[in-house]
């Protein structure tokens, strides 16, 4: 599957990954982007994706003692959980 993309009369061809593997690994890379940007965009993240994030943090913070990244990401998903907890509730 491709796609070109046209933009004042310029042409970019733009592949797209063709296996299921490709397209999760993108799909990981782009999620763990989100959550490391500093503007706060980790709302955007996946929940699958936030949890491969969670593994890798904690996996790197026994290695290194550095916790920063894992702490907004376990604060993240303790706010997911939080809001499924409250449409329960008000259900």
């Amino acid at each position: 599957m491709c796609l070109y993309y046209r933009h004042s009369n310029e042409k970019f061809f733009i592949a797209m990954p063709k296996s299921n593997a490709q397209r999760m690994r993108n799909k990981r890379e782009r999620d763990y982007a989100l959550l490391l940007d500093s503007a706060g965009s980790e709302r955007n993240i996946s929940d699958t994706g936030l949890i491969e994030v969670i593994s890798v943090c904690y996996r790197k913070s026994k290695d290194n003692g550095n916790t920063g990244v894992l702490k907004i990401a376990l604060k993240e998903l303790n706010q997911r959980i939080q809001l499924i907890d409250d449409k329960k509730e008000s259900s």
